[in-house]
């Protein structure tokens, strides 16, 4: 059996796998290192920190090579989202208004050719859409009553209340009525060949309470009073804010 060098009275564990050195427990008692004496022991504990030493610092480079490109990305993300928005604010035709109120009696001698206008151009558009797709829908009486609210806020120099509102839902019936006498007679005339309109019989014509029920439930209260409704609520307009038109900019142009 052989025996440790400083203490030839103690066995000796197997050799140093490092230097082949013998020792025994004594040489060793703290670490046990079984196969390593201390030296060696100590060597590889010190080899041993700094691979990990080298391992955190990898990591760590990788860590802030991706926080250095997740930060780029994100700053170039930023500048591409400000231009966009600066593009859009500055070209962008709609932009956002506060609501000014109109206040004491219209001045009628000044736009009172605005609001015909608006009305003979909403009675076009319902005799133009009722002549192309030969149906009188009532979606169609709801954005010609919105037209026609927006263009009379507009003619009053772009103001809006109660009153604004009585005068835009009168100006929507009064265009609704007025296209729908003119879709009404180019029918009867023979202009326009097909619509919704069913042929009246003798018979029926012996029921007129039918006959305007009917004309009153489809034409009053399918297409006029919603129309009416929202062109009231768009002329009173109750919000505090809207959207206004600002027009197409260039840039380099004032």
């Amino acid at each position: 059996m052989d025996r440790c060098p400083a203490h030839p009275d103690q066995e000796t564990m197997v050799p140093c796998l490092e230097c082949g050195a013998y020792f025994c427990r004594i040489c060793n008692p703290h670490t046990e290192a079984g196969q390593y004496c201390s030296r060696c022991y100590l060597a590889k504990l010190v080899e041993l920190g700094e691979n990990v030493n080298r391992g955190s610092s990898e990591v760590s480079g990788v860590t802030r090579e991706k926080k250095d490109a997740a930060s780029a990305v994100s700053g170039l993300a930023s500048r591409v989202g400000s231009f966009v928005v600066g593009a859009v604010k500055e070209h962008y035709p709609l932009i956002e208004r506060g609501v000014e109120k109109y206040e004491g009696e219209p001045l009628l001698r000044e736009c009172w050719y605005k609001l015909v206008a608006v009305v003979l151009s909403g009675a076009a558009i319902w005799t133009l859409v009722a002549c192309l797709t030969h149906q009188r829908r009532p979606w169609v009486s709801v954005v010609v009553a919105l037209l026609v609210a927006a263009g009379t806020a507009w003619s009053l120099g772009t103001r809006f209340g109660v009153m604004v509102g009585l005068f835009a839902m009168a100006l929507a019936l009064l265009s609704l009525a007025t296209g729908e006498v003119i879709v009404q007679v180019l029918f009867r005339y023979g202009v326009v060949k097909t619509l919704d309109l069913t042929a009246v019989s003798l018979l029926q014509l012996k029921s007129k309470g039918g006959i305007y029920g009917r004309f009153f439930y489809s034409t009053l209260v399918l297409r006029f009073l919603p129309s009416a409704v929202l062109a009231f609520l768009v002329g009173w307009w109750p919000i505090s804010r809207r959207i206004g038109w600002r027009g197409f900019r260039v840039s380099g142009r004032g």
